[in-house]
């Protein structure tokens, strides 16, 4: 219905999902509701392939869901957002007609004792904008807070990828340098 109604309204709906921080609520329904420590249960497909997540899928093991960030240092818990954000995409192009999409990606928070690292988040981010626009988006759109942060170098010797040039960045704050 809202979609119908944005239509008669002449008005774009863009959808909205934050990742890979801000997944809480994801990660604990996942953890407590689908696996309950069951690996066969953890199952998805994606590109063609059946591929197993692992128990926890947020990478920080506090116990805690109020800062829940994806581990991105897991191929297969990168795929299984992108899976989300393909669905989600495809939904919204075609019961709104939706052509811009927000991917959030800010408040990520690294330390330096994490698995994956900066150049790790914009490899993700490039690849969302990949996969977004694979499905006829014209643009996605990220905040700002985590666009550029020279602080969070590679933990490895990798040379730190660029942010693709037409991710559109959205200020909620101001800005970092």
């Amino acid at each position: 219905e809202i979609c119908e109604t944005a239509k008669e309204y002449h008005m774009e709906i863009i959808p909205s999902f934050d990742s890979p921080a801000h997944v809480g609520w994801m990660t604990k329904k996942y953890e407590t509701e689908y696996n309950k420590g069951n690996t066969s249960v953890s199952r998805f497909n994606y590109g063609g392939q059946t591929l197993t997540l692992p128990n926890r899928i947020n990478y920080r093991s506090t116990g805690t869901y109020d800062y829940a960030v994806l581990n991105l240092g897991n191929e297969n818990v990168r795929k299984f957002a992108y899976a989300i954000y393909t669905d989600l995409a495809a939904f919204f192009y075609e019961y709104a007609g939706s052509t811009h999409f927000n991917i959030g990606a800010d408040e990520v928070g690294l330390a330096t004792t994490d698995t994956w690292d900066y150049a790790d988040f914009i490899d993700y981010v490039n690849d969302l904008n990949d996969v977004i626009k694979a499905q006829g988006y014209e643009s996605i759109r990220m905040y700002n807070d985590f666009a550029d942060r020279p602080k969070y170098q590679s933990i490895t010797d990798r040379t730190l990828p660029e942010l693709d040039a037409d991710i559109e960045i959205v200020y909620w704050d101001g800005p970092n340098t």
